[in-house]
């Protein structure tokens, strides 16, 4: 149970304390209305338990529908195969086809008239959200999906996000539409898909826990139950007053987590930090500042360098350093590409607002951006909860 004080901005928490201090509890994110699409049935997919592609989802040994593969196109960024089934020629990329982790595992295969696209069969799932450019095509409780509704030369975004459990499982493509489907034209479409990715040098990871609010109260049962040294109607604790923001630096946060994965050499950087937590009387004097431990955020590289992708995995917990127990955290496990495509799968409590951003560097400066999360607070409680039920990282895109 919340509610709200008669001080604007100021939230008072009369059931379990938050850890990092929620802020303004607002409604959870509403998801976009999806529209389930009857589309044609892919013929090229991958098999997620071998790595290689099939008809339909069937490994097909006759001759006139087994997939052949013509040509091996693996550049310096990417991974490519020309293939033919049925007398038809495709560009299929494969950097993720043979992932370690086989729920990392998903395509796409292109003509110039159709992307076939495919992914795991998670367990679990129900359906699955397709999105191009953005915008919802189908809903699908199937593994592959066929898109007919393409250009020759054009670069489509498509993104797959589905749930198991408490997990969301999110996969993104920049697919290469050939202009034709012949062998030489399909090789061009690889090579130039190759030297785009190429331009690349490094991806930031950017993950934030921060209050909305501008100060935050909490209850006399909160306080008690919590073992906080500040609590009831004659302390508030300062939020960080803001709302979403994809910028790197600057933004106020109660955890800070980023990690820096470089395309040119195996190291990879990492930081972590947590905001100050300040305590105000009723008069709006700071009477007590502390940090809490950012020991349990963590951030790092659970594969080998080659160049092309790399499987990260962020952690973030932490605190109120002014309370004993409860803590806000999310985890998520991440296959980053090079060219900008994405695996990521994860969970987080629903308190208090989290926010996840990728970035894409070209240069020391320039970069692309992706918000791959952005969820507001739906439940304060949830921070030191144990029996709360988290909620899916889940997003749409490319970076």
């Amino acid at each position: 149970m919340r509610t709200m004080s008669r001080v604007p901005g100021t939230v008072a928490l009369t059931a379990l304390p938050l850890a990092l201090l929620a802020g303004a509890a607002a409604a959870g994110p509403t998801s976009a209305a999806t529209t389930a699409a009857l589309a044609p049935k892919a013929t090229f997919v991958l098999d997620a338990d071998t790595g290689t592609f099939t008809t339909s989802g069937v490994s097909a040994k006759s001759s006139d529908t087994k997939v052949v593969t013509l040509a091996s196109l693996d550049g310096a960024a990417t991974d490519a195969r020309v293939l033919e089934a049925g007398g038809t020629q495709v560009l299929a990329n494969t950097t993720f086809a043979n992932a370690p982790d086989r729920n990392a595992r998903a395509a796409w295969a292109a003509g110039s008239r159709f992307v076939d696209l495919s992914w795991p069969d998670i367990e679990g799932d129900g359906t699955y959200t397709v999105h191009k450019n953005g915008r919802v095509i189908a809903t699908t409780s199937e593994h592959s999906l066929r898109d007919t509704n393409v250009t020759p030369g054009e670069e489509a975004r498509y993104a797959i996000s589905g749930r198991a459990g408490d997990n969301g499982h999110n996969w993104s493509f920049t697919v290469s539409v050939p202009l034709s489907s012949d062998r030489a034209t399909l090789a061009a479409t690889a090579k130039q898909a190759d030297a785009k990715a190429r331009n690349y040098l490094k991806t930031k990871v950017v993950y934030r826990v921060f209050i909305g609010a501008k100060t935050v109260k909490i209850g006399k049962a909160a306080g008690i139950a919590a073992r906080c040294k500040y609590y009831g109607d004659k302390h508030v604790y300062k939020g960080d007053n803001r709302n979403f923001s994809s910028k790197i630096s600057g933004p106020g946060y109660r955890a800070r987590l980023e990690g820096n994965i470089s395309w040119k050499r195996s190291k990879y950087e990492f930081f972590r930090a947590t905001g100050k937590s300040h305590v105000l009387n009723r008069k709006g004097k700071v009477i007590a500042t502390k940090h809490a431990s950012a020991k349990k955020i963590d951030f790092r590289a659970m594969s080998k360098f080659n160049g092309k992708t790399r499987d990260v995995r962020g952690v973030i917990e932490a605190g109120n350093p002014f309370c004993k127990a409860g803590a806000a955290s999310g985890i998520f496990n991440a296959r980053l590409a090079r060219n900008g495509d994405f695996y990521l799968s994860g969970k987080h409590k629903q308190a208090p607002n989290h926010e996840i951003y990728f970035y894409g560097y070209t240069s020391t400066k320039k970069h692309t951006t992706k918000s791959v999360l952005r969820f507001r607070q739906s439940n304060p409680a949830c921070v030191a909860n144990g029996a709360c039920r988290p909620s899916p990282i889940q997003n749409n895109g490319s970076y």
